[in-house]
């Protein structure tokens, strides 16, 4: 019951806070990492209104205020997606014994966890996305090392060196250089808006 009463005014609450941390690190020109971008709060607003946990006009204010603030956004560079299914997020729920996560059901987490993939897919068509198993915990060294890893396959610019002209062994250089520039908005089924082709340049 207490879940219906205030998910409107929650989802609202940690929409503004993601807005002003995403402000914060935009103008503050250091870049920065957000544990959870404020894309992903339209997921657990859609979860809550399809559960009947949120009144349909809350949810139509709600998806029109994060519309109006993705307006002054930029889009992150990079999303990292840890991936885990439902069943483990419950036993993790239990070993913290948080009074305030104690009433969540396993039904939620999974209609929760279906939202999520649905998401993921479709933001992925606009900003990369890194998708790492997190069923078992890594260091965040290891983390570290591997989002590195895989940020360079996904990199815009490949490097291709061969034999010129000046003669045998003297190495010209010939950079690839794509980009493109989506909107700071995540797409939607119902959208229209074509998403910008990616540029190539060559340089030798």
């Amino acid at each position: 019951a207490d879940q219906a009463k205030y998910s409107f005014q929650l989802q609202v609450f940690l929409l503004n806070r993601r807005f002003k941390q995403h402000q914060q690190i935009v103008w503050g020109g250091q870049g920065g990492v957000q544990d959870r971008t404020i894309y992903e709060d339209s997921v657990f607003a859609k979860t809550l209104r399809d559960a009947g946990l949120m009144e349909e006009r809350d949810y139509q204010t709600y998806i029109e205020l994060f519309h109006n603030m993705a307006n002054f956004m930029r889009k992150p560079n990079l999303i990292v997606h840890l991936d885990v299914t439902p069943e483990e997020s419950m036993e993790r729920i239990k070993k913290r014994s948080r009074s305030c996560e104690s009433s969540i059901p396993l039904d939620y987490l999974q209609k929760l966890y279906v939202a999520y993939d649905e998401f993921i897919n479709d933001i992925s068509k606009v900003i990369p996305v890194i998708k790492v198993n997190w069923n078992t915990f890594q260091s965040t060294e290891e983390m570290a090392r591997v989002i590195e890893e895989e940020w360079k396959k996904m990199s815009n610019i490949h490097h291709v060196d061969w034999p010129n002209s000046g003669g045998p062994g003297s190495p010209s250089q010939v950079v690839i250089a794509t980009g493109s520039s989506p909107p700071s908005s995540p797409p939607s089924a119902s959208s229209s808006e074509p998403v910008a082709e990616p540029k190539a340049e060559v340089a030798v």
